[in-house]
């Protein structure tokens, strides 16, 4: 009778395991997700499979992050857990689509959260593994919807520069007036501006800001002979440049 009463309570917890609700899958999601606004990066880790075929992404208009095992996963994700700060978390999930088996379960939803500080719309999914300390995320796939859609926003070209030390406030003046005068010239270019960086520190100088209604204003002021005026210009006084683009 003791045996089977063993056998009996073995089949129940873990029947108890394999009976694992979508709910509970989903609870486990909307912990690991409140850990990132917490900055809890020790919470974080442990929802976490710790193996070299862990797998985390996230892509946006800017690029993509793409991180494969658990050690790179971690010493990436830590460092943006350090530069971020606390967020009072608003999230929502919809469009749930959860497909189980017996170890494994992958589940794909739309997220809106603010961790970034706004409203952002993500499409997402996640693959997770039952270990023996219960369901981990192996995978995890984030793709920022919100910035992919250009209804009412304008193209942000953004160069940040400096310039070498024998430079003259010419040269750079000749460059900024070459970017605006194109301003008139191109349908879809509606401003220019240069800043001056105040901040010692930087290690650029200046920002060159160019707005655009659409990608093909901008394409037409790269091909603009006033803009490759410029850029013969800056071969020779420029330093460094870094090139952001970003709609708004």
């Amino acid at each position: 009778m003791k045996i089977h009463f063993y056998l009996l309570s073995f089949f129940l917890i873990n029947s108890a395991i394999s009976a694992q609700t979508d709910e509970d899958l989903m609870n486990i999601l909307k912990k690991e997700t409140e850990s990132v606004a917490n900055l809890d990066f020790e919470a974080w880790k442990s929802y976490w499979c710790h193996t070299e075929n862990a797998y985390f992404s996230y892509a946006d208009p800017n690029g993509m992050i793409y991180l494969t095992g658990w050690d790179t996963i971690e010493k990436t994700l830590k460092a943006v857990f350090e530069s971020r700060k606390k967020v009072d978390i608003n999230l929502r999930r919809e469009n749930v689509k959860i497909e189980r088996q017996e170890q494994m379960a992958f589940i794909t939803f739309d997220q809106y959260d603010n961790l970034g500080g706004a409203e952002m719309h993500k499409a997402e999914s996640r693959v997770m593994k039952k270990t023996d300390a219960g369901w981990k995320i192996l995978s995890a796939e984030l793709v920022d919807i919100a910035s992919y859609s250009r209804a009412g926003k304008q193209l942000h070209h953004i160069l940040l520069a400096s310039f070498k030390p024998e430079a003259k406030a010419d040269d750079i003046q000749y460059i900024f007036d070459k970017f605006n005068s194109i301003v008139k010239e191109v349908e879809g270019m509606t401003s220019c501006t240069m800043l001056k960086n105040q901040d010692a520190s930087s290690p650029f100088q200046y920002t060159f800001i160019m707005i655009f209604r659409t990608e093909e204003a901008l394409n037409r002021y790269n091909a603009h002979a006033n803009h490759l005026a410029a850029v013969e210009r800056w071969k020779t006084a420029g330093d460094k440049v870094t090139v952001i683009d970003s709609w708004r």
